[in-house]
């Protein structure tokens, strides 16, 4: 494990004592939370191994952590808690291994090929690099889908959400960042060989932020994303030098949609009738969530930018819309009107505004 002290691969079924203990000891520290999530249609099968040590090792240091399932009714496989042994601003490594269809995750990339290259059949592979702050909590998500299933970019690329980007283009909330520059490009459902060599293509990227708008329309710097009409389900939204409004107005349309830029970016989760945002996650500069009109609305509401706004209006017969909410960093505002939110929250940013903040550190 190298230099580093992970603690155990916990998830919210046992998070009770977890968070007595965030609340007993509010001395800001000096860790890295890695909440690992998986498609849903992968938690039936899925065994997970982590290994946490140094980027020297992060390919070759044997798993020793590991985890099957997901909780139940979630997609979360669990989460770890990683505390600095040595300097609290090392760099850490991180690999990831989702094993599919029982598969061993310590048999992932091992020699078997024609050639003895690795084998991922029926593997994920995901790889972090993650520096300690000192006095601070960094949080990232793993996100284990079935789109990475087989998928071994090689070298250094990594298969995030179907795509083979660069380890920088992968964003703390498991969303990509677009590219910026040459050579930085994602490859989009490229055929790659197991254990091939690869390079990203040299193409020329649009410097126009509206360009990176992969919404439904873009204006002035504001890209906007209405789910009613795109297929917003586990899909990333944003990037730098854009602010996003993503329209989640109808039940089901924002299964794990994330949003991430220097900007802002705001969910309206404001439909009738089911939960229109769940799982969702934002990290940007400022990030709003605003939940109002059916009960449970805004079930999984994961936030980590600089400026942190979840609005909960109860519903017309005093519902909560809001459940399972938590701030993992920056200024942290909850409003919950009369009975908006959900017993089920966590936060460890500034929480002073953090209304009905329960279970909070």
């Amino acid at each position: 494990m190298g230099r580093f002290r992970a603690g155990a691969f916990l998830g919210t079924a046992v998070s009770g004592s977890v968070l007595a203990l965030a609340i007993a000891n509010c001395a800001a520290p000096t860790q890295i939370i890695v909440d690992v999530r998986a498609d849903r249609s992968l938690c039936a099968s899925i065994s997970t191994g982590i290994a946490v040590t140094t980027l020297d090792h992060i390919d070759t240091d044997q798993l020793e952590i590991y985890e099957n399932g997901c909780e139940d009714g979630t997609d979360r496989v669990g989460t770890l808690t990683i505390t600095p042994s040595g300097s609290n601003d090392d760099m850490v490594g991180i690999r990831v291994i989702g094993a599919v269809n029982d598969q061993d995750p310590d048999a992932c990339g091992l020699p078997g090929g024609p050639n003895g290259e690795p084998v991922w059949a029926d593997c994920i592979l995901a790889r972090r690099r993650v520096r300690f702050v000192p006095g601070k909590t960094v949080n990232i998500t793993v996100r284990l889908t079935e789109r990475c299933v087989d998928r071994y970019c090689g070298g250094d690329l990594e298969c995030n959400l179907g795509v083979c980007v660069q380890p920088e283009q992968v964003q703390p909330d498991g969303g990509n960042r677009p590219p910026e520059k040459d050579g930085e490009l994602p490859i989009e459902d490229a055929d790659i060989p197991d254990g091939a060599p690869l390079d990203a293509p040299a193409d020329v990227v649009d410097n126009d932020a509206c360009a990176r708008c992969n919404g439904t329309s873009c204006s002035a710097g504001e890209c906007r994303v209405d789910c009613n009409v795109l297929d917003c389900e586990d899909k990333s939204y944003c990037a730098d030098g854009l602010d996003c409004v993503i329209e989640c107005a109808a039940a089901d349309k924002c299964k794990n949609t994330r949003c991430a830029t220097n900007g802002t970016c705001t969910f309206n989760c404001v439909g009738p009738n089911g939960k229109h945002c769940e799982d969702i996650a934002c990290s940007a500069a400022t990030c709003n969530v605003n939940c109002r009109n059916a009960e449970g609305t805004c079930d999984g509401v994961y936030v980590d930018g600089g400026t942190n706004v979840v609005r909960c209006s109860p519903t017309a017969d005093a519902k909560a819309t809001c459940n399972d909410v938590e701030c993992r960093g920056g200024t942290c505002t909850r409003t919950c009107g009369d009975g908006g939110c959900g017993p089920d929250t966590f936060c460890a940013g500034s929480c002073a505004a953090w209304e009905d903040a329960g279970a909070s550190n």
